[in-house]
């Protein structure tokens, strides 16, 4: 490009010089200008900026364009509450776009619209999820770490995600309740019953005491109710620092609470060692808020 600008140039000079009458005085001056520096190290200045310029320009884009995280959801949204305390399950796609990131965390702040009460939720589990032959779904997990996102790799993501601080809240109840469990299995009546096959769990849950107690905090501490929830996810990426965001919503309706707040009970059965199965319900992505 520099070497077609300079004969550009040259051209225009020639054309100049036999078109415009010009004293003797600026013909010299012009002969002493330009045209001989462009003739001169001019031109090899120019040839190698042209050279140097396509090099310049990759190097440029490799180490100092600022790269960046492009988020592609997909599917529904897993709500759920249960041993880790409130939980969403998010599936899709991280793109790095430009050069190669490190991500070193993702975190979702969920917002209840009609109280502006909000949570923060950190990444617990990857999940890898297949459809068996008979049709079966078949999960595997393993604690979530940072990874390294490649501009020719893009990265499918199944990722859990858990109120840490709610959990926090919530384990010393539930661990209050396991230990009252196993001293009530040790007393003489009860392993007096167990001998003669007698239900156990039923009277225990009958005498009130700790399990109702346990019940109704955990049920208090469900905080998945009915109504509209704003959802920003966080890329963070290191050196330099950078966060990428990205905006949803989405819904749950009365049934869908009602459904949960079951967990509750079962958090309780779990924790007397009875066999019980968790509820979860699917939300779907609604309408992207502006600026995401």
């Amino acid at each position: 490009m520099c070497c077609i600008v300079a004969a550009c140039i040259l051209l225009v000079v020639r054309e100049d010089r036999g078109s415009v009458q010009l004293d003797s005085s600026s013909v010299q001056t012009a002969a002493t200008g330009l045209e001989p520096f462009l003739k001169g190290w001019g031109s090899l200045i120019i040839a190698t900026v042209a050279l140097l310029l396509p090099g310049a320009i990759a190097l440029w884009k490799k180490f100092f364009r600022p790269g960046s995280v492009d988020v592609y959801e997909s599917g529904p949204i897993d709500v759920s509450y249960g041993p880790w305390g409130p939980c969403l399950g998010l599936r899709g796609t991280l793109r790095a776009v430009h050069r190669d990131q490190f991500i070193r965390n993702i975190q979702l702040t969920v917002v209840k619209e009609k109280d502006n009460s909000t949570h923060v939720l950190d990444w617990l589990l990857f999940r890898a999820e297949k459809i068996t032959g008979l049709g079966t779904e078949d999960i595997s997990a393993e604690i979530a770490t940072g990874f390294m996102l490649l501009t020719t790799q893009p990265h499918r993501y199944s990722i859990l995600f858990t109120d840490t601080a709610t959990q926090n809240e919530l384990k010393p109840h539930v661990e209050g309740l396991q230990a009252a469990w196993a001293d009530y299995e040790r007393e003489p009546a009860t392993v007096a019953a167990l001998l003669a096959k007698k239900d156990i769990y039923s009277p225990f849950i009958q005498s009130g005491g700790i399990h109702t107690e346990t019940w109704a905090i955990l049920e208090r501490r469900m905080y998945w109710e009915p109504g509209r929830y704003s959802l920003e996810m966080r890329v963070q990426t290191p050196r330099p620092e950078r966060t990428f965001t990205r905006k949803w919503r989405f819904q749950i309706t009365q049934e869908e609470f009602e459904r949960l707040r079951l967990n509750a009970l079962v958090l309780c059965h779990v924790a007397c060692g009875q066999t019980s199965n968790y509820y979860f319900t699917h939300a779907q992505y609604q309408a992207v808020l502006p600026g995401a």
